[in-house]
């Protein structure tokens, strides 16, 4: 890249879910990984991505673990933690009368959510 990035290693982010093949990736070369669904799924591909680390020999903390989710989903920001989850990646879903010329993506469960943390 020109002009070069501030880090010398530009963070590498694999998303996915295939356990044999995108998380064997994840834990041969991303420095985070990124899956979806529900926590119990979330909770599992961690579980894999441990897996692969130990087949390999590299130590699952290194990886950061990212989960996209909807804004409805943030009322179990504290369960996809406990399943392993760093960092919550919040989705944008378009109004459900759909969409219309100043339409805007729903963020109400965000802002309900932000206002409860103190954020």
């Amino acid at each position: 890249m020109n002009p070069g990035t501030v880090n010398p290693k530009m963070p590498l982010m694999i998303g996915g879910s295939g356990e044999k093949f995108t998380l064997r990736l994840v834990a041969e070369h991303a420095d985070l990984s990124n899956v979806f669904g529900p926590v119990e799924n979330v909770r599992k591909k961690n579980q894999v991505i441990d897996e692969w680390c130990a087949k390999i020999g590299r130590n699952p903390r290194e990886i950061e673990r990212t989960v996209a989710i909807n804004p409805e989903d943030l009322e179990m920001a504290d369960e996809f933690a406990a399943a392993g989850a760093d960092h919550l990646i919040v989705m944008g879903r378009p109004p459900k009368d759909g969409w219309t010329d100043d339409s805007r993506f729903n963020f109400a469960p965000l802002e309900k959510y932000l206002a409860k943390h103190g954020r």
